[in-house]
């Protein structure tokens, strides 16, 4: 009779639950040793003696370390023993079962040897799930008893329930964090700005969300004749940045204006000097042969007179018109 003929008897036990639902490839050698052990008394052809099977983890079809954890996982629970024989290339690995109240191969002689172990079955529980099964034997049969209370119940549904909670808890974290994402995405002071692209907005999120809500109070409190974007990427660069403020507003602006004739006629220096010179109430010009400041506390009238002398000086050396 062959290793696979006959029956294999499963009794309910929460040991083997246990490891169904949580130890796969434990549960997987456990019954593979049940399903292929010789049941004759004789070695069969792979050399297996009454009750042994022989084990590998290509059998087995796990990795070589997924099998030697599951071994020696089954040797910790006491559930299964194992024996090596033969030498290099030739050993072989046999394994056999220690505990018979999981799988029953329905062989008398390993009946008698390997009878069920209340404390042998109370140890492999503890080791499995850290908490204790005394209860939930029968003392005379040590048969599981059905209750509400313990593992031994045996709901097929108890692993589905987890399963189901569990990934509703990652999908409630997942559209917490998606909705944190996506409310830190703009400062709540660019959310209120209509008059700029999602894209310039973004752009802005390089700065502290206090310096760009000092740029867009600046902007809102002075004219601007560039454009908005280009303003605020000004504001909220400058080490000190210029404060909301009514008087001198028009001076500023006009000074910003000039500041970028300098730029487009390639005063790179002047126009990077006068990034914080014009915050801090004076501007560079050209005069002459050289560069001066004026005070933009000055009157209105009188810094734009010196600034359009300057812008006259610009121009001398460029063919090109630019207006304020």
């Amino acid at each position: 009779m062959s290793s696979f003929q006959g029956f294999l008897k499963t009794n309910r036990s929460s040991i083997l639950f246990e490891l169904f639902l949580k130890e796969h490839n434990t549960f997987r050698l456990l019954f593979f040793i049940a399903y292929t052990l010789n049941r004759e008394s004789i070695p069969n052809m792979y050399g297996c003696q009454q009750g042994e099977s022989r084990v590998s983890y290509h059998g087995c079809k796990l990795t070589d370390s997924e099998f030697r954890t599951a071994r020696k996982r089954l040797e910790e629970l006491g559930l299964a023993k194992f024996v090596t024989r033969g030498k290099g290339r030739g050993q072989k690995t046999y394994g056999q079962l220690t505990n018979t109240s999981m799988f029953d191969p329905n062989i008398p002689t390993l009946l008698e040897n390997n009878l069920p172990n209340i404390n042998a079955i109370e140890t492999a529980y503890k080791i499995l799930t850290n908490s204790s099964i005394s209860d939930s034997y029968d003392e005379n049969t040590l048969v599981p008893k059905l209750n509400n209370n313990t593992i031994s119940s045996f709901n097929p549904h108890d692993g589905e329930l987890k399963t189901n909670k569990e990934q509703e808890n990652k999908k409630e974290d997942m559209k917490k964090r998606t909705t944190a994402t996506c409310a830190v995405a703009l400062y709540d002071c660019l959310l209120q700005m209509d008059n700029l692209s999602l894209e310039e907005k973004k752009s802005l999120m390089q700065y502290p969300e206090d310096r760009v809500q000092k740029g867009i109070d600046w902007a809102k409190a002075n004219s601007i004749k560039t454009t908005l974007i280009r303003t605020l990427h000004w504001h909220c660069r400058l080490a000190t940045p210029p404060e909301p403020t009514a008087g001198n507003s028009e001076q500023q602006r006009i000074a910003l204006l000039f500041n970028e004739v300098l730029k487009e006629h390639g005063h790179h220096h002047l126009y990077d000097q006068n990034l914080t010179a014009i915050p801090e109430g004076k501007c560079y010009i050209l005069v002459g042969v050289g560069a001066t400041t004026i005070s933009l506390s000055n009157e209105v009238g009188l810094v734009k007179k010196d600034l359009e002398e300057s812008k006259l000086e610009i121009l001398k050396s460029h063919s090109n018109k630019v207006d304020f």
